[in-house]
């Protein structure tokens, strides 16, 4: 059924017609596939190879045999696309190459399918005169790397190398050597045997090459640097890539190199004392410190390949990690663990895979970072969600800057948050606070439930063993304080304020009783409760009078000029009004006549002043006391909003109870109560109105 339906077809088959074979193929006896589904594969793939290729990869994946047998029968056809015009063709193709090395454990297979290959290049199938045919040649050899673990690869391998470094110098085309080298880098990687002298002295010739060829020696090095045993190889490059660092970190230009560089003498200095006294000899660290603060800048990340930025996140690894004084005592750590946050919330699934690993190994060997990060990502969601608000505010195309070149999704940065809270509760249980704060977050939570975010990182802290729970309760005291403090409720920050508010509020269900209690005596020591009760009659009659007059004044008509309101004017002798600002410059009797009459009783028997001349002391008096008035009235503005912050918000009835009687927030404090009488049970919920008004009655009368 299989053999008619998919590699039989006549039209290319959907990938969800093999998929739905995945039970069949993982039965599937050595006898069926020898004498049922090679042959029909082989036949299909010299027949009609652009329909049948995408499904024997999915078959090829699939089985559960071991594919020695296989391989020199498949091979054959499937080199033929692997060099094909038709990049997709070509990718599909190394796909399946690279299945049959990963699934081959006879020694033979390998060395056969590495001798198929190479008669290929060497023209036994014909000149490969197009680059892209040589390329996809060395890219096969590249696939063969996955091949399992074995005593034979110490011999394989170097012959590959030395086969590859051919290749290389034979070759005038860019594209080919930068291939030649990635599947040197391959090899190196896969088994450090493969690094002989002739391979060291190859690339350390090659940091010398232009900027193309360079960068693609320094890539080669950085996949070998995955092996912990490869470097140790490649130590005697120290001298050419701590100079190439210093470059880098000078020249804008040449930073990228710088980058690699770095990467690579960080690595060898981790495993070489002696490198790593060479670099604090030739002062590297505040070299790189008093180039760039951040290391990488995140402008220039954002414009990085996939491949550079992957480099990116290695660095940060290896020099938090590996080398953790040098970088706290010379780098920015806060710039530091912003470009990791920028890494996290990356829009490649490739970065952020990488990140999510590097950023738990990082806080395991760095605690003293944990609440550093939970605070920086805090500060990046407050950032985003203000961006967001200006780009659906704005008639701008675009606000966003160089710290935040773009705007990850929501369900990005959640799984973010998740990653750094697993790793940081692993290293740092008591940064719960930090924890609840941002799952809370007001550009986290957006339209769903407050508490939404919340118990979806509740939930996945558990399966990960984590008692979130258990660690809350037992430093609630800690937890309000920081809620309730400047980074949170008495935040400047609109977003932080919510922020808090919701997570007092989940914080309320999941301790009711310390919650209240720790919640109460934070306000009863709050200034403002104080200077709110010290308030006197003056001080609200000023907070209740508008801007510009007087207390005194309430009550009282002040004639005032209306000469500068009149916006329909006449013309010649008909005109009522002097403008100064029109055409028509035409001097009235009658605005004098005007201005004289605008003067208040007390001041009839004065004589009037002309325009010029200064104040009157009366005037400058008014102004004084104006002034004095504005300030008493901010002060009690102020009083104002921390009150509505920490008391009326929380929707705490003990606590919104004194405020029914305030001159200042108690139309407020009563909206409130009529909202949390709507949460008690039925019937009363439905006499939510009644009871609020007879509470404040109550409160009122007492008063």
């Amino acid at each position: 059924m299989y053999v008619k339906s998919v590699l039989n077809a006549r039209e290319k088959p959907a990938m969800g017609l093999s998929e739905a074979f995945l039970p069949l193929f993982t039965y599937l006896s050595h006898e069926d596939f020898k004498t049922i589904v090679v042959p029909s594969s082989v036949k299909m793939l010299k027949r009609n190879p652009e329909l049948v290729l995408e499904s024997v990869g999915i078959l090829l994946k699939s089985v559960n045999l071991d594919l020695s047998k296989y391989a020199t029968e498949i091979l054959p056809v499937v080199l033929l696309q692997a060099r094909h015009v038709d990049e997709g063709r070509r990718l599909e193709a190394l796909a399946i190459v690279g299945c049959l090395s990963r699934k081959s454990s006879n020694p033979d297979a390998l060395e056969a399918m590495f001798n198929a290959v190479k008669l290929v290049i060497g023209g036994s199938e014909g000149r490969l005169a197009f680059p892209y045919q040589r390329v996809g040649m060395i890219n096969a050899l590249q696939e063969l790397a996955n091949v399992p673990d074995g005593k034979y690869l110490n011999s394989l391998s170097p012959t590959i190398c030395s086969f590859l470094l051919s290749c290389y110098k034979d070759d005038g085309n860019e594209d080919v050597k930068l291939a030649s080298l990635s599947a040197i880098a391959s090899w190196g990687a896969r088994c450090p045997d493969a690094i002989q002298p002739d391979v060291i002295s190859f690339i350390g010739s090659g940091l010398k090459e232009k900027e193309g060829l360079r960068r693609g020696h320094l890539r080669c090095l950085r996949v070998m640097c995955e092996n912990a045993d490869a470097v140790v190889r490649i130590s005697s490059l120290l001298v050419p890539l701590v100079q190439l660092v210093k470059t880098g970190f000078t020249k804008a230009a040449q930073r990228l190199d710088g980058i690699y560089a770095l990467l690579c003498v960080s690595k060898i200095a981790a495993v070489d004392i002696k490198a790593d006294d060479t670099l604090s000899k030739e002062k590297i660290w505040s070299l790189i410190c008093q180039s760039e603060p951040s290391v990488v800048p995140i402008a220039m990340a954002s414009k990085l390949a996939v491949e550079d930025c992957l480099a990116c996140v290695d660095l940060l690894e290896v020099l938090l990690v590996d080398h953790p004084h040098r970088v706290l005592e010379s780098i920015s750590i806060k710039s530091l663990l912003q470009f990791v946050i920028y890494l996290l919330c990356h829009p490649s699934w490739d970065i952020r895979r990488v990140a999510y690993d590097s950023t738990k190994k990082i806080i395991a060997a760095a605690p003293q970072l944990s609440e550093t990060i939970l605070l920086e990502f805090s500060n990046y969601l407050s950032v985003t969600g203000e961006k967001v608000f200006l780009l659906k505010t704005s008639d701008a195309e675009s606000t966003l800057d160089a710290q935040i070149p773009f705007l990850p999704s929501v369900e990005v940065l959640v799984k973010a948050l998740i990653v750094i809270s697993s790793a940081v509760l692993a290293a740092t249980p008591s940064a719960c606070v930090q924890l609840l704060f941002c799952s809370h977050h007001p550009f986290l939570v957006g339209t769903a439930k407050r508490n939404a975010v919340w118990r979806r990182l509740q939930k996945c802290l558990q399966t990960l063993g984590f008692d979130i729970i258990g660690l809350i309760s037992a430093d609630v005291g800690n937890i309000c304080k920081g809620l309730l403090g400047p980074m949170g409720l008495m935040s400047a920050n609109h977003l932080e304020q919510e922020a808090a508010i919701y997570s007092l509020s989940t914080l309320m269900s999941i301790t009711p009783r310390d919650t209240y209690t720790e919640f109460e005596k934070h306000l009863n020591n709050l200034p403002d409760r104080y200077a709110h009760d010290t308030l006197s009659k003056i001080d609200i009659q000023i907070f209740h009078t508008p801007k510009g007059m007087l207390s005194s004044e309430q009550g009282v008509y002040i004639a005032e000029s209306v000469a500068a309101t009149n916006t329909k004017q006449a013309k010649g002798r008909f005109r009522l009004y002097d403008n100064d600002d029109d055409t028509d410059h035409v001097n009235s009797n009658h605005s004098v006549r005007r201005e004289h009459a605008s003067v208040g009783k007390k001041d009839m028997g004065k004589s009037t002043k002309k325009a010029d001349k200064g104040k009157t002391a009366k005037e400058e008096a008014r102004e004084m006391q104006l002034r004095e008035e504005a300030c008493i009235r901010e002060k009690v503005v102020e009083i104002q909003k921390n009150l509505l912050l920490i008391g009326i918000n929380l929707a705490m009835v003990k606590f919104v109870d004194p405020l029914l009687r305030s001159p200042i927030v108690s139309d407020v404090a009563y909206g409130t109560m009529v909202k949390l009488s709507r949460c008690t049970a039925a019937p009363l919920c439905n006499w939510a109105l009644d009871i609020a008004t007879a509470l404040r009655l109550i409160v009122t009368g007492r008063s």
